[in-house]
């Protein structure tokens, strides 16, 4: 029996031209209190604002301890203290306020289904397997574009990472293939064109909420003019058609 679009259940894609942005079904994630408390703990274990800090402020204790400071002493420790005003600056204040609130934002990301915790492997610049690592999951609604039914993906968040690359991945629930596969994404890797900058800049800022919302809406535009597979494999007979796009 063929699958049928609903707008209630289903991500309507756009052109990377169309002044629309995608179409969202009113489907939101659950998250129970027991979730959203390891969600909040596995981000706050994997950002440490404070990483450098404690060896820094161990260093001026030393030197300041001293009875007298050489030129060579002096010169570090104001190039410590200043090491330190800038590692102290960058350690904003209420930090797991900050960490809970956009939490509860994951909540409100509309089009995807359901949100876990999953050890996963990522893949480094060469290709090669890394170690598995708990990774925030996005299972996503299944997503359609220009009457191309890409299918419903599973989304890999590492939130330790700045570079998108290295942060995400991406798995189409189907299982057909072990990475990706969508238009913009194959089995070799993503091409991120020019959300790459946007999301480097809110990882940059732990903003995960942020991130995973444009990430979302990075799956669900099409641009023609630089895919790694163009749209016409995910459509009936093409290459990469999804014959479970509801898995």
């Amino acid at each position: 029996m063929p699958v049928k679009t609903n707008r209630k259940t289903w991500i309507y894609g756009v052109g990377s031209r169309s002044k629309k942005p995608p179409r969202y079904p009113p489907v939101i994630p659950w998250i129970t209190p027991a979730l959203r408390d390891n969600l909040i703990e596995l981000i706050m274990e994997r950002i440490k604002p404070e990483d450098g800090l404690g060896r820094v402020e161990a260093e001026i204790a030393q030197l300041e301890s001293l009875p007298a400071l050489s030129t060579v002493q002096r010169r570090r420790l104001m190039l410590l203290r200043r090491e330190h005003d800038t590692l102290k600056a960058r350690t904003p204040k209420g930090l797991l306020a900050r960490v809970t609130g956009d939490v509860a934002n994951f909540s409100l990301l509309r089009g995807v289904r359901a949100v876990r915790i999953e050890p996963h492997h990522n893949t480094d610049q060469n290709n090669h397997r890394l170690p598995a690592v708990e990774h925030i999951v996005l299972e996503t609604c299944p997503i359609t574009i220009n009457g191309a039914r890409l299918g419903t993906y599973d989304v890999f968040l590492d939130p330790r990472y700045e570079l998108p690359r290295a942060a995400f991945d991406l798995v189409r629930r189907d299982y057909a293939y072990e990475s990706g596969v969508h238009p913009h994404w194959s089995t070799g890797g993503p091409c991120f064109g020019t959300f790459g900058p946007m999301l480097q800049r809110v990882l940059k800022r732990h903003d995960i909420s942020a991130a995973l919302g444009m990430f979302m809406r990075y799956l669900a535009t099409y641009n023609g003019g630089s895919p790694l597979i163009g749209l016409y494999s995910f459509k009936t007979g093409g290459f990469y058609e999804n014959h479970n796009p509801l898995a």
